[in-house]
């Protein structure tokens, strides 16, 4: 039976003081870069060079069809900045308290009008596939690590039942920011703002005997997928997320402040040194144990 291999991926993790990457020579229409977003710049920019890797053009006359391209997305907690979000709650109070009917009668129409384009979990999919040309079945998810793994399962699915033929498996987070920052706070196990990192993460898998028809290289091997899920109590504490890595060069525990993009980032890091096994946690009850191994292994 055919196996599942990665012929593309790319990363990136701002540094600090970097507010974005600039997504416009992958932009069909430069028009469109007022509706993107921090998130929406990293994804473009993150699939484009997977795909340049991947050798995958998606034009007239390429070896793959677009509708047979998937598209799988986990992207992070919707961000907001301070100055978006303040002159909306002003005019939503009543006697300092939140009042719905004045938010749905005024507050909401002082948020900046492009904000909803730059801050839906949706919107860096549709951005990815209105500018590479992915027309087949999609998934977008949100917001943490445990989604990045569904992401990747669904991709898994549809590629061994012969659905797709290709995969474009990423995940985005902008987590530099006032609302993400104020979220991870207030968590039972928190996040210091200090730790939070924007980052973004694409793959590009394939059936073997679909990369090897192309001429491409595979360089790593999906072996094993499992992702299970325990409900928690909401009414508890949430559990402490883990993330553990094992591959010929390291053995370590993991931060998760990189966000959803985190299992993609940390298979991209290690691709020199596969094996790698991954198991982590999530806060959502969400168990995940994944192996991959040199392109070459059976």
């Amino acid at each position: 039976m055919t196996s599942i291999v990665l012929t593309g991926a790319h990363s990136l993790t701002l540094d600090d003081g970097q507010k974005t990457v600039d997504p416009l020579p992958f932009l069909k229409v430069r028009k469109t870069r007022k509706y993107m977003g921090t998130q929406d710049d990293m994804a473009v920019v993150c699939v484009g060079h997977a795909l340049l890797l991947a050798k995958l053009s998606l034009a007239a006359g390429d070896s793959v069809d677009p509708d047979r391209v998937g598209l799988y997305a986990a992207i992070g907690f919707i961000p907001f900045e301070r100055s978006d979000i303040a002159p909306v709650l002003a005019a939503s109070l009543t006697l300092g308290a939140f009042d719905v009917r004045r938010f749905s009668e005024e507050g909401y129409t002082k948020a900046p009008p492009l904000l909803t384009f730059r801050c839906l979990p949706n919107m860096p999919a549709y951005h990815v596939s209105a500018n590479f040309g992915i027309t087949g079945p999609y998934m977008v998810t949100y917001p943490g690590e445990g989604q990045a793994f569904l992401a990747l399962q669904e991709a898994q699915v549809a590629l061994m039942d012969g659905t797709i033929d290709v995969a474009v498996v990423f995940a985005t987070a902008h987590q530099r920011n006032f609302l993400v920052e104020h979220h991870h706070a207030r968590l039972d196990h928190p996040v210091a703002a200090s730790d939070l990192r924007d980052a973004a993460c694409a793959l590009i898998l394939e059936r073997e005997d679909t990369a090897h028809k192309r001429g491409v290289v595979a360089h790593a091997r999906l072996t094993n997928l499992e992702v299970t899920y325990e409900p928690t109590d909401p009414l508890k504490n949430e559990p402490i997320p883990t993330s553990t890595l094992t591959s010929t060069s390291t053995s370590t525990s993991t931060s998760t402040s990189t966000g959803a993009p985190a299992p993609f980032l940390e298979l991209v890091s290690h691709l020199s040194s596969l094996p790698l096994s991954q198991h982590r946690t999530t806060r959502d009850g969400l168990t995940a144990h994944v192996t991959w191994s040199p392109a070459e292994a059976t």
